[in-house]
């Protein structure tokens, strides 16, 4: 929104804090809630590569895993055709001792490697726990007749080979206990006569087995471990403990961890994630060949185990927190000098919103008549002033040109001067006469502007004018009332000096013809005159006092001092049967106004009221403080506010006819019916008044009903700055 030179720079300084915070806070909260979506995708795929990747490990081990244990079964099958295993010479022991230490140092992964007799005892034995394997001393061998894994061995087929499911069975002799997690193979040894001579024993390293798999470091990362099918740990680390490697043979997976246990159980190769990290696993069957026998032989199931801790697994997968985290401090760093900017240029559009609502107010109440007319003559615009006078709804006009409104009173040349002075870039103005949506006149006081374009072609052209409907039809009536006093005045000084004429001449006649005996009529025929001279002085009296543009004399006065002397006044010079009673707060205030003139305009309204009451009645006089709230003065129209003294003259006579009402105020207008009562007040009493009042800076109030009586109140504003 481009602004105007004049606002640019203004704007509510509050209001451009308040935006720039809302803009901030919107789209720091985008740029927050992206960074999150961010953050947990990445995490989510560092999650997912994660898991992927140790699914990948487990898959490639497994073929390395069984190809590495069958190389050991071989092993142990081979070793036990030897002929001369158990032949007692000591040179044959020795030679037999060495082809088992070649074997231990070649594959390194056998614990120890061992010949019992058909008695269970141990006859060489080679035993691999430290750097370099060595035959243990004849006087360390051990009788292992009572052990399950021999009772078991010596009773199978040759060829069949015992394979242990846990290395629980080891007895605790310093010599016998391993020091790292084994897996016992063992098969019968006979001769060539098909005899039991004993038995072979290989026990293989579980460890030497897995890093086969990978490094010692890697194994220790992944806490990779080895589960036999009852749960036992062949191999690895206990979950809540240390990830280093250990010997944790004697306890039980599947007791320490049932729900993991329940799950691994539930399908053979799968994955799943708990509070402890990330386990995979893959079940790696041991098949024994078709020639084994025994119940355990045919199906071995060992559990290779997967498990990366949640302390890992967090750091893993939260390795990009960082990077979103200052990433989105510097986004919201750049953020706010944005919606600082954006905030002040938001306050500066809430400004010029405000200014154009402002302006659209004034000109929608105001009583000016404003319409635009664009530069192809039809109407863009009317504000309310305009649908009132004309009568004619926005709707109806936008979109027309103003020829609607002519009334013919112009001649053409008025409207080809108006069209070439607007589109030259001058104002017109001038008073039109122009018609409304009812074909009635209204007179309208206007001044037309253009505006241009930013090339300086005229664009719209404004209007605005006045109403001078109600001055004309008021210049109008003053012209009437004018008129009516050209012929009225005339009449009424020609019947009052006719009458003073008439007694002059009736005088001189009786001087002449009687002398000095006509004294008395003379007399008479003279105070006849003066009266009617006195009437006259009246008349002009009244008819100076009725003009509104007179300037008298103003000073602070007591309106309940004057009721009371025109009350007493008028009491006196009325017969009995006309009451009259004053009721006056106490405590009026002062007021500014011309006492003599108000005296006189509240002795007409008594004297009116009292010609009223041609068979006697009632005359109440009020006098109190009133404060109008929807009075509209009856002479001016004008609505009646703040404090005023209301003096009100209110009688029970024959009150005045609806058709009378509009023309009371008129001059030379009388209610009265009696010749001799128009003759004295010839229609001026009411006007005078309204001249008094209005004077005075005061208004008028007439209630009446025919048959009811009438009551007048003169309303004179309080000054409260001199009460």
């Amino acid at each position: 929104m481009a602004f105007p030179l004049a606002l640019e720079g203004m704007y509510d300084r509050t209001e451009a804090v308040r935006s720039a915070i809302k803009i901030f806070v919107a789209a720091a909260a985008v740029v927050i809630a992206l960074s999150i979506v961010g953050y947990y995708i990445d995490r989510g795929m560092k999650y997912t590569a994660l898991a992927e990747n140790e699914s990948r490990f487990l898959i490639s081990a497994t073929p390395i895993l069984d190809e590495v244990f069958r190389g050991a079964l071989g092993d142990v099958l081979i070793l036990a055709e030897k002929k001369h295993l158990f032949r007692n010479a000591g040179a044959e022991k020795k030679l037999l001792a060495k082809e088992f230490i070649d074997v231990a140092n070649i594959k390194r992964i056998y614990q120890q490697i061992y010949l019992v007799d058909a008695s269970g005892m141990e006859t060489v034995k080679v035993d691999h726990s430290g750097r370099v394997a060595y035959a243990v001393a004849e006087p360390d061998l051990e009788n292992e007749s009572h052990r399950h894994y021999f009772q078991q061995t010596v009773s199978l087929k040759p060829g069949t080979i015992f394979v242990s499911q846990s290395a629980s069975d080891i007895k605790q002799q310093k010599s016998a206990r391993p020091a790292m997690p084994m897996i016992r193979l063992a098969t019968p040894v006979v001769n060539t006569q098909g005899e039991r001579k004993g038995i072979l024993v290989l026990n293989l390293l579980v460890d030497k087995l897995l890093d086969k798999i990978a490094g010692d470091e890697i194994v220790g990362q992944r806490g990779l471990m080895l589960f036999n099918d009852d749960g036992y740990w062949l191999y690895g680390s206990d979950t809540d403990k240390a990830r280093s490697p250990r010997p944790v043979h004697s306890r039980n997976f599947s007791t320490v961890n049932i729900e993991a246990w329940q799950q691994m159980m539930a399908l053979p190769a799968g994955q799943f994630r708990n509070e402890q990290g990330l386990f995979t696993y893959r079940t790696l069957p041991i098949r024994l060949g078709p020639e084994s026998t025994g119940p355990f032989l045919q199906e071995i199931e060992w559990r290779l185990f997967s498990y990366v801790d949640a302390e890992s697994l967090s750091a893993a997968i939260n390795s990009g927190r960082p990077f979103f985290i200052a990433g989105t401090a510097l986004l919201l760093l750049l953020i706010l000098p944005v919606s600082v900017l954006r905030g002040r240029r938001f306050a500066q559009q809430v400004y010029a919103t405000s200014l154009l609502t402002t302006y659209s107010n004034i000109i929608e109440q105001s009583d000016e008549l404003i319409y635009v007319v664009g530069a192809d003559g039809k109407f863009r615009f009317v504000n309310s002033a305009f649908e009132r006078c004309t009568g004619y709804k926005a709707e109806e006009v936008v979109g027309k040109g103003p020829g609607i409104l002519k009334s013919g009173h112009h001649p053409e040349d008025f409207y080809k001067l108006l069209w070439s002075t607007i589109k030259s870039g001058e104002t017109f103005e001038g008073v039109f006469a122009n018609k409304k949506k009812d074909g009635s006149i209204y007179y309208e006081a206007k001044r037309i502007m253009p505006f241009r374009g930013a090339k300086g072609e005229a664009m719209y052209f404004l209007s605005v004018g006045h109403d001078l409907s109600d001055m004309y039809e008021k210049r109008l009536h003053e012209m009437q009332v004018t008129s009516q006093l050209s012929k009225s005045v005339p009449h009424h000084f020609n019947n009052l000096l006719s009458s003073i004429m008439g007694y002059i001449q009736l005088s001189i006649h009786k001087v002449s013809s009687d002398g000095a005996g006509a004294m008395d009529e003379i007399k008479m025929f003279l105070q006849k005159s003066m009266e009617q001279a006195v009437n006259a002085e009246a008349l002009i009296a009244k008819i100076a006092m009725s003009r509104h543009d007179r300037i008298d004399i103003q000073a602070r006065i007591n309106v309940g001092d004057i009721a009371g002397i025109a009350v007493a006044e008028a009491k006196a010079r009325w017969p009995e049967n006309i009451n009259i009673a004053l009721c006056a707060d106490s405590h009026l205030p002062m007021i500014n106004a011309n006492a003599e003139l108000l005296d006189k305009a509240l002795k007409e309204l008594l004297e009116n009221a009292g010609e009223a009451l041609v068979d006697g009645g009632d005359i109440n006089v009020e006098l109190k403080v009133v404060e109008p709230v929807s009075d509209f003065c009856v002479n001016c129209g004008k609505p009646i506010k703040g404090k005023h003294i209301q003096i009100s003259v209110r009688d029970n006579g024959p009150g005045i006819s609806a058709d009378m009402m509009d023309r009371i105020f008129d001059p030379f207008f009388s209610t009265k019916e009696s010749a001799r009562l128009v003759a004295q007040t010839p229609g001026l009493g009411l006007t005078m008044v309204r001249g008094i009042v209005h004077q005075n800076g005061g208004h008028l109030l007439l209630q009446s009903k025919e048959g009811r009586g009438t009551k007048v109140s003169l309303l004179l504003p309080i000054n409260t700055q001199n009460q």
